[in-house]
């Protein structure tokens, strides 16, 4: 949910078209959210050694958090390039 409101908050400009200027404030903002992701997914390495969720589902949230990461990495990219 955290990561969420973060995104929202880092993109929610650029999603509504606002005139956008501030790419390395955005940057800043995503690199901190990657903190925030990185985090959640170490949490669920744990959850996965101690079995909370059946395998299926963990993997499924894990593949979600990974492909979000990749998301976040690429737009960094692109905006670094503006």
């Amino acid at each position: 949910m955290t990561v969420s409101a973060k995104l929202a908050g880092a993109l929610g400009g650029i999603a509504r078209g606002d005139d956008f200027s501030e790419a390395a404030m955005v940057i800043a903002w995503l690199k901190r959210i990657l903190e925030i992701l990185n985090k959640t997914i170490a949490a669920a390495d744990a959850v996965r050694e101690r079995q909370f969720l059946p395998a299926e589902r963990l993997g499924y949230y894990r593949n979600e958090l990974f492909a979000i990461r990749e998301e976040i990495l690429e737009l960094i990219t692109r905006l670094r390039r503006q």
